[in-house]
């Protein structure tokens, strides 16, 4: 590194006080935030209703598959998926703590 620094003198036209840095604009985004009536069929969301009834299918008896397919089915907003999701949560927790 020391090779690089050639100069016994300080160069005369550098400056001696820099500039202002640029300020960043950080441009603001708007995400549109889904309402709790809006179907259920955008984003991620279809994903999560699928794993969470493949949870459930897999902690409840095989008995009761047509009722959580049903289930899984009447779901139209995200509001019902929201608390599909919870409702299968509480029964995660339940089967985890036994």
């Amino acid at each position: 590194m020391l090779p690089l620094l050639s100069l016994s003198r300080p160069r005369p036209d550098a400056p001696t006080i820099l500039p202002e840095p640029v300020r960043l604009v950080i441009p603001k985004v708007r995400q549109r935030i889904p309402k709790p009536n809006e179907t259920v069929d955008s984003g991620n969301l279809p994903g999560l209703v699928l794993v969470a009834m493949r949870l459930e299918l897999e902690l409840s008896p095989s008995s009761d598959t047509h009722a959580i397919l049903a289930r899984v089915q009447a779901i139209h907003t995200r509001e019902q998926a929201a608390q599909y999701v919870k409702g299968v949560q509480r029964k995660a927790e339940k089967a985890g703590a036994s």
